[in-house]
């Protein structure tokens, strides 16, 4: 990819989101076109993938996809299923997150916004595909709960620090849909805005 991915310095962990440059899709998919259903040739498809990988330095087989479907379920990336034909390894969700070292998830966004959370020690990331749906539903607030609940040890200690952090995800919630509401339709990444993203 000849353009860098844009970045964002407030997130300690490998990240980006992609723009449409850098591909090989041509017309209306020209260049970097990431998605499988929108009539482009899969070969191509897949290619743009294989430049997304290599730019990313990060293997193209850790990659964890899901279905998206407008909707507010977050799930676990499983280690080990990897890219498998570059097909959505997680069913139907539009959000994805992972503890494993060296995996990677991703969303697809046109219209609608890409999120990504990182723990606050960078051990855990989620990817969410935010629409206007996915907003009124919570699911950005759904994928800090998800981080948030996830820890080494399930005892009632787990429960308390969920409790304890659901009022972190309501500010998220809230300040989310205000940030929404200023620029409804738009992607903002790093202080640039983005037409497409993957992250």
């Amino acid at each position: 990819m000849p353009t860098e991915p844009l970045t964002s310095s407030l997130l300690p962990v490998p990240h980006g989101f992609t723009t449409r440059a850098g591909g090989c899709s041509e017309g209306p998919y020209a260049s970097l076109n990431l998605g499988f259903s929108v009539g482009d040739e899969r070969a191509r498809v897949e290619e743009n993938h294989r430049r997304l990988a290599q730019a990313a330095g990060a293997p193209l087989e850790a990659l964890s996809r899901v279905s998206q479907v407008h909707g507010d379920r977050v799930v676990e990336a499983r280690s080990g299923e990897g890219a498998q034909g570059l097909r959505p390894t997680e069913g139907e969700a539009d959000g994805l997150w992972t503890r494993t070292p060296g995996s990677w998830v991703a969303v697809g966004t046109a219209d609608c916004v890409p999120v990504l959370l990182v723990d606050p020690e960078g051990r855990g990331v989620a990817a969410v595909h935010s629409g206007w749906r996915g907003t009124d539903a919570d699911i950005s607030a759904r994928a800090v709960e998800a981080l948030v609940a996830r820890g080494p040890g399930r005892s009632g200690c787990w429960r308390r620090w969920g409790r304890r952090y659901r009022s972190v995800a309501t500010r998220c919630r809230r300040s989310w849909r205000n940030a929404s509401a200023r620029a409804p339709g738009r992607t903002w990444c790093g202080g640039r805005r983005a037409r497409r993203g993957w992250i």
